[in-house]
């Protein structure tokens, strides 16, 4: 996903920009978002009917897409191992050169999100948080997945002033653990991770006994 803030810095600055989230196997994913034009945005796609719409519409699509190619692998620099639940997005953004030289971006902003459900999700509403990284800057996003085809940030996160238990899931998965230990202590933080193992192996467990279930 793009951090709305950044996707509307790039709108509201005219500035047009191109997305190529690379794939090893095949050609690569190109999305590009032209300036604004007749008050709507134009999200166009190789091999695909463009779409056009409002800008939070466009967001949301675009941040769906860019979520159904995860990576097999997180950088070793960006990210811990995975757990079993979390997915790992990546991607470059290309601001045009020379509107985007006038408000000082770089020519490419590489940036990696990891997605993991928060614990707050309820049956008929997927919420899930999101870690960012772009050009080495963290941010934390909680998002609503609305449909099959939409991703919509709900808001920003603050790791100093988040629930305990969503602080600590995410220091147990190797995130925000300095700020977790500030608030509350080492011992804490040991019992987020054997918490957070417990969950996984239950999940595993429930996993196998899902396929035996089935033969």
């Amino acid at each position: 996903m793009i951090p709305s803030g950044l996707f509307y810095d790039l709108v509201d600055s005219q500035i047009a920009f191109k997305i190529v989230q690379r794939n090893f196997n095949s050609p690569n994913f190109i999305f590009s978002v032209p300036r604004v034009k007749d008050g709507q945005l134009r999200l166009t796609m190789l091999g695909s009917q463009p779409l056009v719409g409002s800008a939070d519409a466009i967001l949301a699509r675009l941040n769906a897409l860019l979520c159904e190619h995860p990576v097999r692998q997180p950088n070793a620099h960006a990210f811990r191992p995975a757990t079993s639940n979390a997915k790992i997005v990546g991607y470059s953004i290309f601001p045009e050169a020379e509107k985007g030289k006038q408000h000082g971006l770089p020519e490419e902003m590489s940036v990696e999100c990891r997605i993991m459900p928060a614990d707050r999700s309820s049956p008929g509403r997927e919420i899930s948080m999101v870690s960012v990284i772009v050009d080495g800057k963290h941010s934390l996003h909680l998002m609503e997945t609305v449909g099959k085809d939409n991703l919509q940030e709900i808001s920003r996160l603050s790791p100093h002033a988040l629930p305990m238990e969503i602080h600590g899931g995410l220091a147990a998965n190797g995130y925000y653990q300095e700020s977790f230990v500030t608030l509350y202590g080492e011992e804490a933080l040991e019992e987020a991770k054997t918490k957070l193992r417990e969950a996984c192996n239950r999940a595993g467990s429930a996993g196998a006994d899902a396929r035996h279930a089935h033969h």
